[in-house]
């Protein structure tokens, strides 16, 4: 395995068409994918996306030991800012602006990065909005003057209401301005998110990307804190060690979620 490897998803769905020579990247980590990295050689990790749902989410303490292993964690974009917001003190890094906003406080939920997404065979393409991206793109239609205050408020507080799993641009229109007399400005208002989309998860993404072909992993660094190997953790370890990303196959994901 290469030494330099990144938990891609749907916040970059078509990740693969990029040109980053130096990185593996991998479907979106589930509990223990970081932990099978670090034992096949990776040294620098990158946590973008990572599945919740019908399966385990990344632990917080399998970063702590890949960390405590010597090994560089970066987070951004999705489910991997929010890790990093979580672990900065314990020398976790985390990059971009949905990184910002968690380690900032000005965002809290995980439902802002939640979305639903296509299967692999689709290159895990997004198929409702996160919030973070939402709150990107009004902000945008904001300075360019796009749209009134009042329908900004208004598609916010629809969006925001909605289940992740329902929020796409029809349904936040609609349950914004509902009722058949204002069918137009449904249409006017959905042609305009359409068209000014800020993909906030994919810039951060990239960002991340970028940013991972620069870092050359240190023989050791050093970290903020001392491991203490649970009962869970070591059976999530021997789980990692019983099941390999090379040889262990890839488990079905379809039923999961990304974050």
């Amino acid at each position: 395995m290469s030494r330099c490897v990144a938990f891609v998803g749907p916040s970059l769905s078509r990740a693969r068409d990029q040109p980053f020579a130096r990185i593996a990247l991998l479907p979106p980590a589930e509990a223990g994918d970081l932990i099978r990295a670090v034992k096949q050689g990776a040294r620098v990790v990158a946590l973008i996306d990572g599945l919740f749902g019908s399966c385990r989410s990344p632990w917080h303490k399998e970063i702590l030991w890949a960390m405590a292993e010597g090994v560089v964690v970066v987070g951004a974009s999705s489910m991997g800012a929010l890790r990093a917001a979580e672990l900065g003190c314990f020398g976790m890094v985390g990059v971009g602006r949905v990184y910002s906003a968690y380690a900032h406080g000005r965002i809290h939920g995980d439902d802002e990065v939640a979305l639903m997404h296509g299967p692999a065979d689709m290159g895990y393409a997004p198929l409702t909005i996160p919030l973070v991206n939402l709150r990107a793109t009004l902000a945008w239609l904001r300075r360019c003057r796009a749209l009134d205050a009042v329908s900004i408020e208004r598609l916010w507080v629809a969006g925001s209401s909605l289940f992740f799993k329902e929020r796409v641009g029809d349904a936040v229109v609609e349950c914004a301005f509902p009722g058949p007399r204002q069918a137009g400005k449904r249409r006017r208002h959905l042609a305009l998110l359409r068209s000014s989309y800020v993909d906030i998860k994919r810039i951060d993404a990239l960002r991340c990307l970028r940013a991972l072909e620069r870092i050359r992993p240190a023989a050791r660094p050093r970290v903020g804190h001392s491991q203490i190997n649970t009962r869970h953790l070591m059976s999530l370890l021997a789980e990692a060690e019983r099941e390999t990303l090379a040889d262990g196959g890839e488990l079905d994901r379809s039923e999961a979620f990304a974050g």
